[in-house]
């Protein structure tokens, strides 16, 4: 069994190995084939090269006397690469079926065309298979070829002419580009006849020649050449309408010419005729057809054709019309049949000829840019990469960007200078030298104007000449036409100027607007909030104790001087005794609302004699005051005696003093056995609490809650240090508290409280005590602070800050203290004040509070003063006394209603590292 399966694998191998064999003479036998064809068609069928290669018309007789019988056919080469093309060889067959004898492959064929050929090809020709073959053999040429182009060129085949138009020839020609030999199609042809009257068209697109310029005498072999053969311009350029002319040129071996023809010119398809556009000599009829896409143009060619005679060219008949050539770039065709009847016994010969054309598309142009609506100044960014050439590539870009200024690369950045329309322009060129230009208008919008101006002085006075300069204002893309000033006061402004000069008559808080116009009409704004403040000082009172004297005795005057205006005032008070100056004394710094004490000491030992003596104070020029109304105080009449007085008229006028001074001695001691008597007499609850300094000594209890209290004194009394001072005390039991601020910056309270070993800190952290700022509006500054009132002088705006202040303390028994109500009596009318004030009184206490506020003395007049003690539960009243060396500072109860006290002056201090006000008694 083993043997026999061994038998098997044998065959099997066998038979593998004859398969192989006969495959392998299969091969051997198509390779000898390919070999025996390859003489005969290889060539023929090799199309490795892009070139392309056609034979163009169908014959057209030899125009020289050599040999008349000879005939030509057209050679078209069309270079379709972005290359160029080198042709190093040409040939073209020929075969007939009437033998080898019809075409004499002995004589010489020739091309005319010397821009290309200055020799004569070589010939062959096979007598069995009637083919006759003219060659100029590779590497004998050197035909260059442009990318996208086409050339055109005659070549010869001599022929001996028969009389027989049966006879049947095919022809084509190959070209030999890089060591292939690419052919054309395979080409129909008639033999020849008398009778026949041979017609050939040339076509000449953008109308490069001139159709009755055509004649050139040839009368020897070699020496002119016909070169209207090959003088033809088939590159036409797509999307264009294009001028297309076609000329018949008629040859015959007769004498006779054409007597009648109808020629159809079919365009290829996509192409379009353009309507009445044709065009003939003649005035020919021209007929258009059109279906399924293709148009034809009929033409009745009924005007004779020059013919040859004498071996000359001529002017002929022709057709022109305009076309439209579809964006398909390559090689294409239209038709030309015709049917030409000669004049010689009405012989009607067809004739077929394909014309080909080479295409070129202009290249796309487009282009984007950014942003859509730039400003001037801006950069725009131009981008043509969108662009595009579909038969070849974009060699250049040209762009104009229409305001003087140009590029080259595909993707650029432009700014323009101004603003306005401009007209872009992208022309982009191509490899084969077409150009496309795509325009866009784009709209460049103008920047606005930058407005800025400063003030100057900084610091702004009623009646004071305001500088107010807009120098710093610019317009980037052009310039600054005219400014228009609003001052807010009502006063409109427009000048050509960025500097001009406003005053202001009355205080307050003024908007001042510059609107800046450029030199486009373009504007824009900018606003400046300005604080006018008011210099006003005033004379409140002058206060003389006696209104007779002696001369040589020393008499003490008060002057109360004001700031009624919105900034510090500095200012000389002078005191006149009739027309002489007794002192001059200089106010520093008086703040707003401020009232100051000046104590005066007239020397009256210079008195000259006795009289009345008028007593006058006057405030000296203050720069930028309007209101000097109030610059000069009342006028004291005193009356100065001259006469020494006895010794009982000295007592006497001591005597009320003296009396007076022991009566308060006496009183002081009865006061002071009885008061230490009534300690003795109420109970632990009645004694009066520690920690506020003076007041444990003329008080019996601590301001209890639901009450309220008035603090009055003069300027520099202690009023404020006094209320925080109280307010410390309460933060420390535990309640909250309240500080209304209206003559300085809560910041300002908490430093002078640190300088006087209280620290607020922590209680406004933990939100025991809120500050309610009003002074910073009266100041004109932007707040710090949580609780602020924007119209600290609109009663209702206060009210209501002060509800939110303690809108969450209503059952917590919170202090609120108003530091100072002085403001509000000399900026507001008095009486709404104090309506003000007893409102807010009453609230407090039904809200179980304490309501303590300060007023300077003699800020309002004596029946709403007496109004103001009438609704407070408690008046305390402070004063400050200027002494030679020292200030002397006393504080007294003058009302506490429902409790016990005690009505005298009692002096006190006010020190640093003690409680802040401490009794020297």
């Amino acid at each position: 069994m083993m043997h026999f399966h061994f038998r098997k694998i044998v065959e099997k191998r066998r038979n593998h190995w004859k398969i192989l064999q006969k495959i392998m003479v299969c091969l051997f036998l198509l390779f000898t084939l390919s070999q025996l064809l390859s003489f005969n068609i290889s060539s023929v069928r090799s199309q490795l090269s892009n070139l392309l290669v056609f034979a163009e018309a169908s014959s057209f007789a030899r125009l020289d006397d050599i040999d008349p019988s000879g005939w030509f056919y057209q050679a078209v080469l069309y270079n379709p690469t972005d290359n160029d093309v080198v042709v190093t060889g040409l040939r073209w067959w020929c075969n007939a079926s009437a033998g080898v004898d019809f075409i004499d492959a002995m004589r010489n064929a020739k091309c005319y065309d010397s821009r290309y050929f200055s020799n004569l090809p070589t010939g062959w020709a096979s007598a069995s298979e009637d083919r006759t073959r003219w060659e100029y053999p590779n590497g004998t040429i050197s035909l260059t070829i442009p990318p996208k182009e086409i050339i055109v060129t005659w070549i010869e085949v001599p022929t001996n002419s028969r009389n027989n138009n049966v006879t049947l020839t095919t022809y084509y020609v190959e070209a030999c580009s890089g060591s292939q030999w690419i052919s054309s199609p395979l080409y129909d042809s008639h033999g020849g006849h008398d009778k026949i009257t041979s017609t050939v068209f040339r076509a000449d697109f953008n109308l490069t020649t001139d159709p009755n310029d055509e004649k050139q005498n040839i009368t020897q072999h070699n020496l002119e050449t016909p070169e209207w053969l090959f003088n033809e311009d088939r590159s036409v350029i797509a999307n264009l309408s294009t001028r297309a002319r076609l000329i018949p040129v008629t040859s015959s071996r007769n004498t006779d010419g054409i007597d009648y023809a109808t020629v159809n010119v079919t365009l290829p398809s996509g192409w379009s005729y353009v309507p009445n556009s044709a065009y003939n000599p003649y005035d020919e009829t021209i007929t258009l057809h059109s279906g399924d896409g293709i148009d034809t143009l009929e033409w009745d060619l009924d005007n004779d054709v020059y013919r040859y005679s004498d071996n000359q060219s001529m002017a002929q008949n022709y057709i022109e019309f305009n076309v439209t050539i579809p964006c398909v770039p390559g090689i294409c065709n239209f038709t030309v049949t015709s049917a030409i009847t000669s004049q010689m016994e009405s012989w009607t010969t067809p004739e077929n000829q394909a014309i080909y054309v080479a295409v070129k598309t202009p290249p796309n142009a487009t282009f984007s840019c950014s942003p859509t609506t730039p400003l001037t100044g801006e950069d725009v960014t131009f981008n043509a990469t969108c662009s595009y050439d579909l038969d070849g590539y974009i060699a250049n870009y040209f762009w104009d960007f229409g305001d003087g200024t140009n590029a080259t690369s595909v993707i650029v950045q432009h700014a323009y200078v101004d603003d306005g329309n401009y007209t872009v322009e992208l022309l982009v060129t191509d490899n084969d030298g077409i150009s496309t230009m795509k325009t866009r208008v784009k709209t460049i919008l103008n920047r606005a104007p930058v407005p800025s101006f400063v003030t100057t002085p900084k610091q702004l006075i009623t009646g004071q000449t305001v500088t107010f300069n807009a120098s710093a204002s610019f317009d980037s893309d052009g310039g600054i036409a005219s400014y228009k000033w609003d001052f807010g006061d009502g006063n409109l402004t427009t000048i050509s100027s960025s500097i001009i000069t406003h005053g202001y008559s009355s205080s307050g808080n003024y908007t001042a607007t510059l609107t800046i116009f450029d030199n486009d009409n373009f504007s824009n704004s900018s606003t400046l909030i300005l604080t006018v403040h008011r210099v006003d000082v005033a004379i409140v009172d002058v206060v003389v104790p006696v209104n007779k004297a002696h001369i040589g005795q020393t008499v003490d005057i008060t002057i109360v001087v004001r700031n009624e205006g919105t900034v510090n005032a500095t200012f000389d008070v002078v005191l006149y005794a009739n027309d002489t100056v007794v002192e001059t004394r200089t106010v520093q710094d008086l703040m707003p609302y401020e009232m100051r004490n000046l104590n005066f000491t007239w020397d009256t030992s210079s008195v000259a004699e006795s009289g009345i003596y008028q007593v006058r104070a006057e405030v000296g020029e203050v720069q930028w005051e309007t209101d000097v109304a109030d610059n000069i105080g009342k006028t004291v009449n005193i009356e100065m005696d001259s006469e020494l007085l006895n010794i009982w008229d000295r007592m006497n006028s001591y005597a009320i003093p003296i009396g007076i001074g022991s009566v308060m001695i006496f009183s002081v001691v009865l006061g002071t056995i009885l008061i230490r008597r009534n300690k003795h007499a109420v109970t632990q609850e009645t004694l009066p609490s520690k920690g506020l300094g003076i007041f444990d000594t003329l008080a019996s209890e601590v301001i209890p809650d639901a009450y309220s209290v008035m603090i009055v004194g003069d300027a520099g009394s202690g009023k404020s240090v006094f209320c925080q001072q109280l307010m410390n005390t309460y933060l420390k039991q535990g309640k909250p508290c309240i500080y209304v601020t209206y003559d300085c910056f809560p910041s300002e309270i908490r430093e002078n409280m640190k300088t006087l070993g209280w620290n607020t800190s922590k209680y406004e952290q933990d939100e025991t005590l809120r500050f309610v700022d009003c002074y910073s509006s009266v100041a004109g500054v932007t707040h710090q602070n949580k609780h602020q009132v924007e119209k600290p002088f609109e009663l209702s705006e206060l009210g209501i800050a002060l509800s939110i202040a303690v809108e969450d303390w209503t059952q917590k028994s919170t202090r609120i203290f108003l530091d100072s109500t002085v403001p509000l009596f000399t900026r507001l009318e008095p009486a709404k004040v104090a309506e003000f004030l007893q409102d807010r009184t009453a609230k407090i206490k039904g809200e179980n509070g304490a309501f303590f506020f300060t007023i300077g003395k003699g800020i309002v007049e004596p029946g709403l003063a007496r109004r103001l003690e009438e609704i407070v539960d408690c008046v305390i009243e402070l004063d400050r006394h200027e002494k030679r060396v020292e200030t002397e500072r006393r504080m007294r109860i003058n009302k506490l209603r429902g409790r016990r006290f005690h009505h005298e002056w009692i002096t006190f201090s006010i020190e640093q590292g003690k409680p802040a006000i401490s009794d020297e008694t």
